[in-house]
């Protein structure tokens, strides 16, 4: 267990120097690194532009013996992939956080919780006036209030990846739905780490 909190503090540090370096050369990383407090601020109190979305999730597994399929309520703020990294992306590049939480649906009810990154980009020849589509992927962290046959943890990491898309339906904000693999594991952690794969449905709006 302390492996894995060890591991996550690697993640966030490699996280953070990226934001503060991403962009430099080497005659302004210590004015980069003197403004990472700043930047992250500003992403946590709000105050660089984002859309919100809402959305109900859920998944079903296709690979473990123990069935696993849970509904979760998903929450998602989507940011100009350059507001958050400072580099120019490739063109039609987002990047979300997204925070899902809710309850295992057979055998027992149980609670799962999850945070993730993930990165989108909408192919701009696919683009039309109804329709958005997108790819995605990512990956965060995992909490699920038991254990499956096979794994040695509560705390996983969770991978995931599929395709999307945004519909524009009326003068209103998009309305979205997207379809993902799903794979969740200790990475190794633990002498136990039987992976649960899941098919994701995400269907929600943005506000």
């Amino acid at each position: 267990m302390n492996r894995f909190f060890l591991l996550i503090l690697v993640h966030w540090a490699v996280f953070f120097t990226l934001i503060a370096s991403a962009g430099s050369d080497s005659s302004d990383v210590e004015s980069s690194s003197a403004s990472l407090t700043g930047h992250l601020a500003d992403l946590v109190l709000g105050r660089v532009p984002r859309d919100h979305g809402l959305g109900i999730l859920y998944g079903q597994s296709y690979n473990h013996e123990d069935e696993v399929d849970f509904l979760q309520l998903n929450y998602q703020s989507i940011y100009e992939f350059r507001d958050v990294w400072r580099f120019e992306p490739p063109a039609e590049t987002k990047f979300k956080f997204e925070y899902s939480a809710g309850s295992r649906l057979r055998v027992e009810p149980r609670f799962i919780g999850s945070w993730a990154m993930l990165v989108m980009w909408f192919p701009e020849c696919l683009q039309t006036d109804l329709f958005s589509p997108y790819l995605e992927g990512g990956a965060g962290i995992i909490y699920t209030d038991f254990r499956a046959d096979g794994q040695g943890l509560r705390w996983n990491f969770c991978p995931q990846g599929g395709v999307g898309t945004l519909i524009h339906a009326g003068d209103g904000a998009p309305w979205f739905i997207s379809c993902r693999i799903h794979h969740i594991s200790n990475s190794g952690l633990d002498r136990e780490n039987g992976g649960v794969d899941s098919v994701l449905l995400l269907v929600g709006r943005y506000f």
